[in-house]
Order: C-alpha cells, then structure tokens, then sequence
C-alpha cells in the first residue's frame, strides 16, 4: 500500500501543513491580546507593575498614586482619558508634589493640563507624545523635569521654566516641532543632551549665566534659531550641540569656553562669523564644517589644538578646507601655524 492510500503513514508535507497552521493560530493569538492591550491603555487602563516597584498603591476618582516617604503623592497614572486634565493638589489627604514617569505618556488626544502649586517634580516622560497638548504652566516651586518629559509635544509654542527648577533631563523638550519661545531658569547649570534638539521654530535662547556646560546636540537642528547668547560662565560645548541650525548666521564664543566639542557647528549653512574669544584651547574635529557661508573667524591665541577639517567643506568623497574664510589670527600663535598648515587667508 502506497502512503497515499495508507492514512496513517504521514510525509513530510503533511508535517509542514500542520506546523505552518499552528504558527498562524499563534501568531493571531499574539496580536489579538496585544491590540487588546493597547486597547485598553489608551483607554486608560494604568501600567502592570511590580509589587516591590511601589511602596502604596490606592485610587482616588480617576488617580493611581504611591504615597511616598515624606507622606506626600507622587500620581503614577491618570485613569479618565479626558482631553483636559486638572491635577489635584491632594489625593486622600496628602499633598501631591510629583507626577510619576509616563503619566500621561502617548495622550495624543490630551490638549490642556492645569498643575498645582505644590508639584516639585515632574518625572521621565510625563508627557511625552501629547501631541495636541498646547500650553502648560509650570508652577513656581517646581524643582526637576525628568528626561524625555516634554518630548514630541509638537503642539507646545511656549514654555516659561520657573527659577525654582535647577535640574532638566535629556531630551525634556526634544523635538517639539512648535515650541518658538523658552525661558530658562537661573539656577540651571547644564544645558543637557538634546534638550531642545529639532524644535524647528525655536528662533532666539538666552542661556542664564551660571550654566556650565552646553550638552551634546542640546539644540541640533533648531533650523530656525537666528541667535543665540552663550555666558561666560560655560566651560565647555558639547559635540554636535548647535548641529544643523542653518539659520544661526553669527556666534560669539566667550572666554569662559575651554573646549568646542566635536561637529558643534557642523552644516551651520547660515553661519557668516564666528569669534572666538581669548581662553578656548581646543576645536574639535568637524567644529566648524560645512558651514558653507562661513567668510570670518577669529582665533585666539589660546588654542592649542584645532581637530580634523574642523573648518573644511565635504565635496563628493573627501573634505576640503574652506578656501573662503578668512581668518583674524595672533602672530606665532598656534592658530597661524595651523592656518599656514591649510593654507588658509589670514588677516
């Protein structure tokens, strides 16, 4: 007897046939329970956690909450799904002084949120992806905004950070495509890792005096931002840090900067002038490249190193120096010898 005519002999096609169906059965399991779970989350429905990860857990109306050491609340999720949020000053009696990670995290739909006085923190991307969200008024009192809090609100045009705040995370305001006005607390010391990175309608940043340090592409690709004022207080500029903003057509680097870091002006198109005063000891590699405008720039005699084509142009497969500047230089200095290097104009 043949396998065909015999059922209980089996080939290897008829294995295949079984084991391909039980893959396709599992694999619509898999995504009806994960569409039913995003369901539910965008509904309103709060997080899984852990039970170490949370020292009380209660609900008052539409807010989950963990009572934290000092007695007061920290709002770990927002249960009604609402378009406009008031966020109580209490919940069961105690204060409520912090909004927890994620909050409102993915609210597309949330446009308005009302915070009260007493809130000190506001957490690791609390309101991260609340597209529509146009406006917030952060509360004096408020001491630290987590990282990625504000990311992609892209409805966002203007945010006043209270003097209170002294600590901001990385990427606290990233890529909110709308944002056109920011004021700075005085207290700030950092200016984080792409902080404002691709706010494409942020025009103008003063930067308090105090801040320290200018993080790695804190404001990469702002391609609207014309000016921007660097204190003397800042020691260092991070890599990549004004990257990309095409419209910065001058910059003044002060004497407080030690170090320029890596591509930190990279493909500034618009930039026509830098200056860079007396202390700055070190450019870094690609500082300055591809700043096709770029016609003045003043050395100090300070430097001590000037990285790789740090003010060349890329032209198909290679850099070139860029045979338009002209560069105001100090007699011996290291910036003449590098400009002889390169032979670059020198005034």
């Amino acid at each position: 007897m043949t396998e065909q005519e015999n059922p209980t002999v089996r080939g290897p096609w008829w294995w295949i046939k079984k084991i391909a169906l039980v893959l396709a059965i599992a694999l619509v399991v898999f995504l009806l329970v994960r569409a039913f779970s995003v369901e539910k989350q965008e509904a309103g429905e709060p997080p899984q956690t852990r039970e170490d990860e949370v020292r009380l857990t209660d609900k008052t109306g539409t807010w989950q909450y963990n009572l934290l050491e000092d007695g007061t609340a920290s709002l770990r999720w927002e249960l009604s799904g609402n378009t406009q949020v008031t966020v109580p000053s209490e919940v069961d009696g105690h204060a409520v002084t912090a909004l927890g990670d994620g909050v409102f995290k993915e609210r597309s739909k949330l446009t308005s949120v009302i915070l009260p006085d007493g809130l000190r923190t506001i957490g690791n991307s609390t309101f991260s992806g609340c597209t529509e969200l146009t406006a917030i008024t952060l509360p004096d009192g408020l001491t630290a905004i987590g990282d990625s809090a504000f990311f992609r609100c892209n409805s966002l045009t203007e945010v006043t950070i209270p003097d209170s705040v002294t600590l901001i995370g990385a990427s606290a305001f990233s890529n909110c495509e709308a944002l056109a006005h920011v004021t700075l607390p005085k207290a700030l010391t950092e200016i984080p890792e792409s902080l404002f990175a691709s706010c494409k309608s942020l025009t103008k940043v003063s930067i308090p005096e105090g801040v320290t340090v200018i993080g790695t592409s804190a404001f990469s690709f702002c391609t609207n931002l014309t000016e921007v004022s660097i204190p003397k207080s800042v020691t260092s500029i991070g890599n990549e840090a004004f990257m990309g903003c095409r419209s910065l057509a001058t910059v003044y680097i002060p004497s407080g900067v030690r170090s320029i870091g890596n591509s930190a002006f990279f493909n500034c198109s618009g930039l026509v002038y830098a200056e860079i005063a007396e202390g700055t000891e070190t450019i870094g590699n690609l500082a300055f490249t591809n700043c096709s405008n770029l016609c003045s720039v003043v050395l100090p005699a300070s430097l001590t190193r000037i990285g790789d084509a740090a003010f060349h142009t890329y032209s198909l497969v290679e850099y070139k120096p860029n045979m338009d500047i002209i560069f105001t230089v100090v007699s011996g200095s290291f910036g003449e010898t590098y400009c002889s290097q390169y032979g670059f104009r020198m005034q």
